[in-house]
């Protein structure tokens, strides 16, 4: 439809009457609202939550949209000390190197041979 009323909004580069600018999922009105793109989708943060969000490998909580997460390969973790660290030492991993091995973060072969016993 084309758009002659002053009620719009402006998403992704695409205007939209206030009424059709939805959650993909739930059809709530989105409009003024904080929403995630999931595959160019706009979601509500509840839907965002309930079906995309990624689950942290560390400490087995979903990843909310307002946190922060580090996704390395098949693994995401929060952007956390407590959760992307050195399994074997828990040294933070935010700004260094690592490695991973059984999916599990390590800082050095030493803490991967302590831990797994090789």
């Amino acid at each position: 439809q084309l758009i002659f009323v002053r009620e719009y909004t402006v998403a992704e580069g695409h205007n939209y009457h206030v009424k059709h600018f939805c959650c993909w999922d739930c059809d709530i009105p989105l409009a003024g609202q904080q929403y995630i793109t999931e595959n160019d989708r706009p979601l509500c943060l509840s839907c965002y939550q309930t079906s995309y969000a990624k689950t942290c490998a560390t400490c087995n909580v979903v990843i909310a949209a307002d946190q922060q997460g580090v996704a390395i390969k098949n693994l995401n973790f929060h952007a956390t000390e407590a959760c992307f660290c050195c399994y074997g030492c828990k040294k933070n991993l935010l700004n260094g190197r690592m490695a991973i091995k059984e999916n599990k973060l390590f800082c050095s072969k030493e803490c991967i041979a302590k831990c797994l016993n090789r």
